[in-house]
């Protein structure tokens, strides 16, 4: 190891030490650091690394400024990376910078996997565009059931109630299970319609669903005695 990769190395680690990690600023320094030392692989490393942990912190608007500079400093982001870029859309509603993500997604070939295609659905549901969601969900693999809860959860928080209802209809039809994810999700839609009545009668065998999860039958409940439909909790 050079001198100044050692140098830069125990830099990096009294950053750390003294809580200053997430500091931007010190986070370019960093990155040009070892650019300079010729080691791009912790470069790449250390920009990938910190944008999760600014979305983990609620730095969004942090996450993305990184996410550029690691662009600016030719460090091809990953598929994790965009993962938590995504998120990081998805929480500030900004539909200008979910296309842009998207688009870079799609120029530099990244595969999507159940994570990422969960991700975009989410990101555009919350962006307030729905179609596009829906438009994705239509054009990927349904194998996972994150893809489904992710388009059930954003139709139910736009009112779709039916739309919700029918998604959930075709996860039958493809031996997808629900979980209490997808569950509650579909409780959502309910309370945001005005025909819960009719909703529940297209939802037959629903109460025996809930019954498999805990978390969900507690939501079940709840949201029965908030719709003052008490029959509903009867055998």
């Amino acid at each position: 190891m050079s001198l100044n990769l050692r140098t830069a190395a125990g830099t990096r680690a009294n950053i750390i030490k003294f809580g200053y990690g997430m500091y931007p600023s010190l986070i370019s320094l960093m990155v040009v650091t070892y650019v300079s030392c010729d080691r791009l692989n912790l470069a790449r490393q250390l920009l990938v690394e910190i944008p999760t942990g600014y979305v983990k912190n609620g730095m969004y608007k942090e996450a993305l400024s990184v996410f550029r500079k690691m662009l600016r400093s030719n460090v091809e982001p990953d598929g994790y990376t965009f993962a938590s870029i995504i998120t990081v859309c998805a929480r500030l509603g900004a539909v200008d910078h979910a296309k842009w993500v998207h688009h870079l997604m799609t120029e530099k070939r990244i595969e999507l996997n159940y994570i990422l295609s969960s991700a975009l659905i989410d990101m555009y549901s919350k962006c307030g565009r729905i179609e596009i969601a829906r438009g994705i969900f239509d054009s990927v693999e349904h194998t996972n059931v994150s893809v489904w809860n992710a388009m059930i959860n954003g139709l139910a928080v736009h009112g779709l109630a039916l739309d919700a209802i029918e998604i959930f209809s075709l996860m039958g039809q493809e031996n997808v299970s629900p979980d209490s994810i997808t569950l509650i999700g579909l409780l959502t839609a309910c309370s945001h319609s005005g025909f819960v009545e009719e909703v529940f009668k297209r939802m037959r065998g629903i109460k025996r669903l809930f019954k498999r999860y805990s978390h969900g039958q507690k939501c079940f409940v709840r949201f029965v005695i908030s719709a003052k439909r008490f029959r509903w909790l009867m055998p």
